[in-house]
């Protein structure tokens, strides 16, 4: 068997319904060759990658965007990631708060609208980590963000400081004026 069947064959095994064989598989990708995120297997395996973002383990979603990244670092604003955005939308209500933290950041990456409202619910959440990771998403959507205004002032005024100053600078990263000195 060749390099490029056995990198064929892991990109598939990311869709193995053991949590432990999807670990082993995002593991060994990462590490099966340094030139490996620029080939043509890469590209091909950029939307199972997208697909592991929402994987219920968080090593694999964390490890999966890592990966995105060495491949192409605009992935976010690829037509795969607009695909998944409906899919990682339905993950900012996980229970787990890690989970949410890491769809948020990857959903304000994407510059994608439709983040904009349930980001901005967000920013009630009962965890000030997820709160603050909304903000940030919300600030990382730069313009598209801008019909979060009023919940990201409201959250200006949040018992934790770190969602506060989240807010600040999102609020001036989705104006189109610079910020005042």
């Amino acid at each position: 068997m060749g390099n490029a069947q056995a990198q064929e064959l892991l990109v598939l095994a990311l869709n193995d319904a053991a949590i432990d064989v999807r670990e082993e598989t995002i593991a060994a990708l990462d590490q099966i060759d340094i030139n490996w995120p620029k080939s043509e297997a890469a590209q091909h395996a950029i939307p199972r990658l997208i697909g592991a973002l929402y994987d219920e383990d968080l090593f694999l979603q964390k490890h999966a965007e890592e990966l995105l990244d060495k491949i192409d670092p605009e992935w976010p604003k690829s037509e795969d990631a607009k695909l998944a955005v409906p899919a990682l939308i339905a993950l900012l209500g996980d229970e787990s708060p890690s989970t949410c933290e890491s769809v948020a950041e990857t959903l304000g990456r994407t510059g994608d609208v439709r983040a904009v409202s349930p980001l901005s619910a967000k920013l009630k959440d009962v965890n000030p980590r997820v709160r603050r990771a909304a903000a940030l998403a919300l600030g990382n959507l730069g313009s598209a963000g801008k019909d979060a205004t009023a919940a990201l002032t409201a959250a200006l005024e949040d018992e934790e400081a770190s969602v506060r100053q989240a807010a600040q600078e999102a609020l001036i990263r989705i104006s189109d004026k610079p910020p005042s000195a």
